[in-house]
Formats: C-alpha cells, structure tokens, sequence
C-alpha cells in the first residue's frame, strides 16, 4: 500500500469540528465582485483537514433569502424582525446536528466568520444608515457610503445565541478582508492554528 494512503488511514477520528461561513467554500454566494480572503480561505480548509477536523458549513442567509443577483446591503438594512426569523430558520438544522454531535463527545470549537459581513461579521460589519433619499439626486449619489463598525453581524448573534441556550460554547474568528496587513493575517493564522491543536 502506498506509504501516503497508509499514513491518511492512520490518522486517528478527531473529535472537532469547526463551522465557516458559507463563502468560505462557495465564493460564488457572495455578493458579485466582493469574494472573502482565498489565501488564508484554503489555510483554513488546509490546516482543519490536515488535522483531521471537521468541517461543516453554514448556510448564507443573504442568498437563501435574496438569490445570488442581490446587491450589496448595510447592517441595518438587513436589521428586521423578517430577516431575523429567516436566520433563526435556517440555523435550526445545523444546531440540532451541533447538539447531536455533542452528545456523541464532538466538540465545536470554532466559528469562522467574514470581517465586514452585516450577516457574518464577527468584529465589524458593513454600516450605511439608511436616511431616505435626498430630493433631486438619484442613483448612487443618493446613497450613503457603507463604513466599519465594531458589532458582530445578525447571523452570528443568532447562531451564537441558539448555541449557547443548548449549551454548547465556542471560539469565534473571523477572517480578516482580502488585502489585510501582514499582522492581522498572521494573528488570525496563529489563533486559528492553536484552536486545531
């Protein structure tokens, strides 16, 4: 038997998994033109497989909810009983599998969301107050410009909050934005390689 296949088969079952936001393994769900970081994307899946871990991911609530033509949204925006329920909804099935795992001794130890996310945001989010639009302007002049706020996105309050009403607790880490410094990069690395340890 081939020397690599033998030492894979060798690998002892890792009683971890790790949840990532749905772009990270489907970049085609997020908005058009704005994918997540690749680089460090493929370090995750790298580093969690490598150690055996397992990996579940989460549904996108933005495009179960609006399709994949939808445009760009703020946190507030998207701050709505409706898009709350929505959330709520489809985060019912992977906490009842997080639950199950749990009682079968698989531990959560991390989920990985998307800096600048209204919806996965785990430090900041995008923020763009809606104020109505101003008489005699149209388009995008008319719209505010989206900044950084330090808030965590409405997905992630849901998933986290579900979570912890069943008892499960868990690291959260976001992915740092394409372009970052080498610091922040290296942070995010290092924390995310000490969780699969």
């Amino acid at each position: 038997m081939n020397d690599k296949f033998k030492a894979e088969e060798d690998l002892e079952y890792n009683h971890k998994i790790i949840l990532v936001s749905h772009c990270i393994l489907n970049s085609n769900s997020a908005i058009h033109g704005r994918t997540c970081n690749h680089r460090l994307a493929r370090e995750i899946i790298n580093t969690a497989l490598t150690n055996n871990i397992s990996i579940i991911q989460l549904p996108c609530p933005e495009i179960t909810l609006l399709g994949a033509k939808r445009w760009a949204q703020s946190f507030e925006q998207y701050d709505t009983t409706a898009f709350a329920k929505h959330c709520k909804k489809i985060i019912e099935p992977i906490v009842d599998q997080i639950v199950d795992h749990s009682n079968d001794n698989v531990k959560l130890v991390a989920a990985i969301g998307i800096a600048g996310s209204p919806s996965c945001g785990i430090y900041e989010v995008s923020s763009a107050p809606y104020s109505g639009l101003i008489p005699g302007m149209t388009g995008a002049e008319a719209l505010p410009e989206a900044t950084a706020i330090p808030r965590q996105g409405h997905f992630i309050q849901i998933l986290q909050k579900q979570l912890r009403l069943a008892g499960i607790h868990f690291k959260l880490l976001e992915l740092p934005k394409k372009g970052c410094n080498t610091d922040k990069r290296r942070q995010f690395t290092t924390h995310f390689k000490e969780l699969m340890e």
